[in-house]
């Protein structure tokens, strides 16, 4: 008799456990680097670039089964500039500043019970500052800026390690086309490589 209600009890505790990592909600936070295509700018020759920074991202999101999950958050890709060579002036520097709001499926896949692989697809609706300087000789500057938003699409792949049930760290690279509005020509691809971690509620 006490030997069933043991292992009744261990089988209620272990199923209880299984059915809130499979189905919960989630926070994450992430930080890493993120490298913009910034030849899609314009095609004069640029005499320095700067295509890489300091990016991060806060999300939530819903783990429907172990295979599947929906996340939303919020990306700041960080900033970018380049120095463009003209022949009319001395020199156009030209500052961006990129950020974006995303939604992503993530298709799962369990290796064992601490380590997951997985793909993701999804939206970003971003938008991208440009702040231009313009030097046309001794004292003679303009400053100019503008920008550009819009809705694309957005890819990823990770891998994410359990360190217990509520808390998870998660490393993925993840690529966005045409961050920004290509209509306005203030777009360009990005990469983004971080790693987060991750709360189970």
């Amino acid at each position: 008799m006490k030997k069933s209600i043991v292992f009744s009890t261990l089988f209620a505790l272990t199923t209880g456990t299984a059915f809130a990592k499979e189905q919960s909600p989630y926070a994450l936070v992430s930080l890493g680097v993120s490298q913009a295509d910034l030849n899609e700018v314009t095609s004069r020759p640029s005499t320095n670039k700067s295509e890489e920074s300091f990016a991060w991202k806060v999300s939530g999101g819903y783990q429907f089964n172990p295979n599947f999950a929906l996340e939303a958050g919020y990306i700041d890709f960080g900033k970018f500039s380049e120095t463009i060579s003209v022949s009319s002036f001395d020199k156009v520097d030209v500052d961006f500043k990129a950020h974006a709001l995303f939604i992503s499926a993530l298709g799962i896949v369990p290796l064992n019970e601490s380590f997951d692989l997985f793909g993701k697809a999804g939206l970003a609706r971003s938008e991208v500052k440009a702040s231009t300087n313009v030097v046309m000789g001794p004292g003679m500057e303009a400053d100019l800026n503008s920008s550009g938003h819009g809705t694309s699409p957005a890819f990823g792949l990770g891998g994410e390690y359990s360190y217990n049930q509520n808390v998870s760290l998660r490393g993925e690279v993840e690529y966005f086309i045409d961050v920004g509005d290509a209509d306005s020509s203030v777009d360009f691809d990005v990469a983004m490589a971080t790693v987060g971690v991750k709360y189970s509620f």
